[in-house]
């Protein structure tokens, strides 16, 4: 996995640790409500690109997202032996 990925993974996980360790949360309301916000931010950073990307290259910034995303996705489906391609 890239550095950036495991950096955002543990930052998550301490978070969510926080929550349950020092404000006594239950485990699954901190993981779920850093998921929410994780999530928040993504759409957020995507918003802001497509606001930013001007009229005739929004099509282009989209595919070049999606297309990370699914690169993404199949690298963690092959790292946990989901997917063996």
């Amino acid at each position: 996995m890239p550095w950036p990925a495991i950096l955002a993974t543990l930052t998550l996980a301490l978070i969510s640790a926080w929550l349950v360790f020092m404000r006594a949360w239950e485990p699954g309301q901190a993981l779920l409500v850093v998921a929410f916000v994780a999530g928040g931010i993504v759409f957020a950073l995507i918003a802001t690109l497509m606001v930013f990307a001007g009229r005739e290259n929004r099509a282009e910034v989209w595919r070049s997202i999606w297309q990370t995303f699914r690169d993404d996705l199949n690298q963690l489906l092959k790292y946990f032996g989901i997917r063996k391609r």
